[in-house]
């Protein structure tokens, strides 16, 4: 499984080139999202040296609505899962717990 893991990554991070081809975006318009300055993120493009949190980040910029698509689905899922371990705070509860903190700012 971790094997897995890190060939997934290995596949994902040395094809950062294919995938902005794929996106229809630019390198430049990548690079500038990202904030990173244009030489070192050409030659970590040209290494094929991205860390894992910017390979995140590029997935993020070229794709946005499968990577949201999949927050939207764990946190469904997770909902589930604290309605069926009873996980959860009544309406009620959360309105008075509402009206304490903004009573508390007055």
């Amino acid at each position: 499984m971790i094997r897995d893991t890190v060939n997934d990554y290995k596949k994902i991070s040395g094809n950062v080139n294919r995938l902005i081809e794929l996106s229809g975006r630019k390198a430049g318009y990548v690079q500038k999202e990202m904030g990173m300055d244009i030489a070192g993120f050409y030659r970590k493009l040209k290494e094929k040296s991205f860390t894992e949190n910017e390979v995140e980040a590029i997935i993020r910029i070229l794709f946005p609505e499968g990577f949201y698509k999949k927050e939207l689905v764990d946190a469904v899922e997770k909902g589930r899962a604290d309605i069926a371990t009873k996980n959860i705070i009544s309406s009620a509860e959360t309105r008075k717990g509402m009206r304490e903190k903004i009573a508390s700012y007055q």
